[in-house]
């Protein structure tokens, strides 16, 4: 038998503009009743606005002035029926000293303000700040509840603090500010979904990020999974996120030293470094130039700094900035360290585009690079890459090695053995032209290869 034909169903735009309408004259179950007219009944059943419930995963395709009506409902009938938000609400609402009373002393426009910050809330979360019944459950058989809803009631200002980095409003959001929110825009908001320094990072202007930064030592706060949301577990973060944005108004308020002396622990130092590298990384030249002119602010040794920013822009074959830092930068070229263990000649050959190796590699060698530096964490000589090597500019990046000084006989041990002549690798390729560059720059014609003698002779093709 053909299966039954199923129920119909009302478009959606349809079924949200009766909703719409129905918003100021029905009350708010059968409002969600009405949402459920295209689900199965079993859906039908389960309307009611819990973790369980089929409303809270549909929370976000509500109508704003539904959502408004509901939250003052809640709020409203905090005494009746009272709920995680309603009690949220009520004890900012009831503090004395409480951070909206700075922003005005009507209790109407407070609870305004609030449901204007409310309304793009998180919903899978905002499930449990609804439930009545969940609420009462609570404070009848969890002691602790008490904690839960002090934790509520900082959600609810992280709410007001996001609204106001969304509207870019620094007045507004320093009168959020006070003692009790010390910690506040370092701390994850379940409702928003979202860190207030990281918005402001993100979204922010450098009024808001200076806001943020002058409040407080919030450097050392822990902010909880920190390190698996961002790859980072401390103040390094935003600054990131700044950079990924572009936001170079967030970034130099970040690096401005004078919040230093307008009361701020926060110091730059180390986000100076990240933005430089990242500068480096991305190629941005004029960014690069303005952070430049503030290093000497840190002291006099910013080798270390310039070597990694060197490396950096050759991974990524930024011409220009290796240019540039090569006539601007005074560092060795042929250091290694934890993070770059094989100097910038080796670099170039492993991690640099074949389009532009060639010119990495002879600017590397105008800056005094050794061409027969070894590294513990490569095998082989920088000749002994190049002969290895495919490409175009094969010859021509031989010819700088070789013009540059590099040792035509210098091997080095792969292991237990040692690797094959510079002559060796030239001569099993075929490459004639190679071999005869070899035996002009005194290449020596007897090598030992697997404890065999090799000795070659200048024939007529060479």
């Amino acid at each position: 038998m053909p299966s039954p034909l199923p129920p119909p169903r009302l478009p959606t735009e349809i079924l949200l503009l009766i909703i719409k309408h129905a918003v100021e004259i029905w009350p708010i179950p059968e409002i969600f009743r009405a949402r459920l007219v295209n689900k199965e009944e079993h859906y039908i059943e389960r309307s009611r606005f819990s973790y369980h419930s089929w409303d809270c995963w549909s929370w976000g395709y509500l109508p704003q002035p539904l959502k408004r009506q509901y939250f003052r409902k809640k709020i409203n009938r905090h005494d009746e029926r009272p709920c995680g938000l309603s009690q949220a609400v009520h004890n900012i609402l009831d503090d004395t000293e409480a951070s909206l009373r700075r922003v005005t002393s009507d209790r109407d426009v407070q609870i305004q303000l609030i449901i204007d910050a409310m309304v793009p809330a998180y919903s899978p979360h905002l499930a449990s700040y609804l439930d009545s019944d969940l609420h009462k459950r609570r404070k009848e058989t969890w002691d602790s509840y008490r904690k839960v809803c002090d934790y509520q009631s900082a959600q609810v200002k992280i709410m007001l603090m996001l609204d106001a980095i969304w509207r870019n409003d620094a007045v507004y959001l320093q009168m959020l500010l006070d003692e009790k929110s010390a910690r506040l825009h370092v701390t994850w908001s379940d409702l928003g979904a979202y860190y207030p320094l990281f918005l402001a990072a993100r979204e922010g202007t450098g009024a808001i990020m200076e806001t943020l930064l002058l409040y407080g030592n919030w450097t050392s706060a822990w902010i909880p999974n920190f390190k698996r949301i961002f790859a980072a577990a401390d103040a390094k973060g935003p600054l990131r996120i700044a950079i990924q944005r572009g936001n170079r108004d967030v970034i130099n308020t970040w690096l401005d030293d004078s919040r230093i002396s307008r009361g701020s622990a926060t110091l730059p130092w180390t986000g100076f470094c990240i933005v430089y590298i990242n500068m480096a990384r991305i190629g941005d030249l004029e960014m690069i130039e303005y952070l430049d002119e503030r290093s000497s602010r840190y002291g006099n040794d910013t080798e270390p700094l310039h070597f990694e920013a060197f490396v950096e822009a050759i991974k990524h074959s930024h011409v220009a900035v290796v240019e540039w830092l090569c006539n601007t930068a005074d560092f060795d070229v042929d250091q290694e360290t934890i993070e770059y263990p094989k100097g910038s000649l080796f670099t170039a050959f492993q991690d640099c585009p074949p389009a532009h190796m060639y010119r990495m590699i002879e600017m590397i060698l105008l800056n005094g690079a050794d061409p027969n530096r070894t590294y513990p964490a490569v095998t082989g000589t920088p000749l002994q890459a190049a002969l290895q090597m495919n490409g175009l500019d094969k010859q021509g990046i031989v010819d700088l090695l070789l013009l540059h000084g590099a040792d035509p006989n210098a091997r080095t041990r792969k292991g237990v053995r040692r690797m094959r002549a510079p002559l060796l690798y030239a001569a099993r390729r075929g490459e004639v032209d190679l071999v005869r560059k070899l035996f002009k720059h005194g290449a020596d014609t007897r090598v030992i290869c697997r404890r065999l003698t090799v000795t070659m002779r200048q024939g007529e093709g060479i």
